[in-house]
């Protein structure tokens, strides 16, 4: 029993070393995401799919070569999300890829992306990082709209003032967020949100 414990502890172990893979995340209408960190060996996810590789790592020259070639095969639609901190062992295998395939990101000159968003790396990293400390990838991709809410203490002052529109119906007052929203702006993941733009865009046009 003991030496059967110390077994299933040691395969765990191994597991865990080599990295899980990763659990894929439903965007809606067919299309899943998976976020890469370390890569070990293919992901053949069966539809369509973003590939999130902005700070993929890959041990040595075989892992990606593993990793890359079933993106050079025909296959479904995948956007695979890179970056300057993705490693160069992957950027470079991404040169060769299926037609299937679109390489979009940020701050990479080689190989030649098929959408290099004018993002800064700051910005894109925030968006990356508020996803791991645990915001949903719905409200990166599309966040909430926020409504101007009218103040009607500053509504009274205004009409006191004569500041009025002449018509009867007074100013209103600044927008500000609502209650329990942050002040800050909305952080929002453009290179993900495009990629989900552009599978809808394709499935609109029965390009899918």
């Amino acid at each position: 029993m003991r030496r059967l414990l110390l077994t299933g502890l040691l395969l765990c172990a191994a597991l865990a070393a080599r990295g899980a893979a990763p659990a894929p995340v439903d965007l809606g209408e067919g299309l899943s995401y998976l976020r890469v960190g370390q890569v070990d060996g293919a992901i053949n996810a069966p539809g369509p799919h973003v590939l999130d590789l902005r700070r993929a790592t890959a041990a040595d020259d075989a892992a990606a070569d593993a990793f890359v070639a079933p993106l050079r095969a025909a296959g479904p639609v995948r956007f695979v999300l890179v970056s300057r901190q993705t490693a160069p062992a992957l950027l470079t295998r991404l040169g060769q890829r299926a037609s299937t395939v679109l390489l979009l990101g940020t701050g990479v000159a080689e190989p030649v992306l098929d959408l290099s968003l004018p993002v800064p790396a700051d910005e894109d990293a925030r968006a990356y990082d508020a996803y791991a400390q645990g915001t949903d990838l719905a409200r990166l991709i599309q966040p909430p709209v926020r409504k101007p809410r009218r103040d009607e203490a500053a509504i009274m002052r205004s009409r006191a003032n004569g500041n009025g529109n002449g018509n009867g119906a007074e100013a209103e007052a600044p927008a500000e967020p609502a209650a329990g929203e942050p002040a800050e702006p909305l952080l929002v993941d453009l290179v993900l949100q495009r990629a989900v733009h552009l599978h809808r865009g394709l499935k609109a046009l029965g390009r899918l």
